[in-house]
């Protein structure tokens, strides 16, 4: 749970430096934070992508989990298999 929640967390972050990096965004925000005129919006934006691919294969690795089979056994044969939950 606490992956998956933070997989949100770097997608959003991600989509705002990622909106930091649009030029009519960039002009209204840089009047209170002048420093963002100094970094480049090409570099806003591809950092601004690469936290969301972060974000998004957190969420997708968050998401996969494989449920834990054990063998029936009838004699020496397997003759099924037993889900025993989530691991």
């Amino acid at each position: 749970m606490i992956k998956k929640s933070l997989g949100y967390v770097f997608v959003i972050i991600g989509l705002v430096i990622l909106a930091l990096g649009v030029k009519p965004i960039n002009e209204k925000v840089a009047e209170s934070f002048p420093l963002l005129n100094t970094i480049d919006s090409f570099i806003l934006m591809v950092v601004g992508i690469g936290v969301v691919v972060i974000g998004a294969f957190s969420l997708k690795g968050a998401g996969s989990r494989q449920i834990h089979e054990v063998p029936i056994y009838h004699g020496k044969n397997v003759v099924g298999f037993r889900r025993m939950g989530k691991k």
